[in-house]
C-alpha cells in the first residue's frame, strides 16, 4: 500500500481510507497485492471528485 501511496502522493494511512471507500462502494476488490476493477466507469467517475 505504502507504493501506491507514493505513486499517488498521499500518505499511506489515506490511501487506505480511498481503497476502502472503493471497495464498500463496490467499485473495487483485492488485497495489498491485486487489486480487481468491478466497475470502471464508476469508479472513473467517483475518483475524479
Amino acid at each position: 500500500m505504502q507504493d501506491t501511496a507514493n505513486m499517488a502522493g498521499i500518505t499511506k494511512e489515506m490511501a487506505i481510507r480511498i481503497m476502502d471507500r472503493f471497495k464498500c462502494d463496490q467499485l473495487m476488490s483485492g488485497t495489498d497485492k491485486r487489486l480487481v476493477i468491478l466497475d470502471l466507469p464508476r469508479l472513473m467517475t467517483s475518483a475524479s471528485l
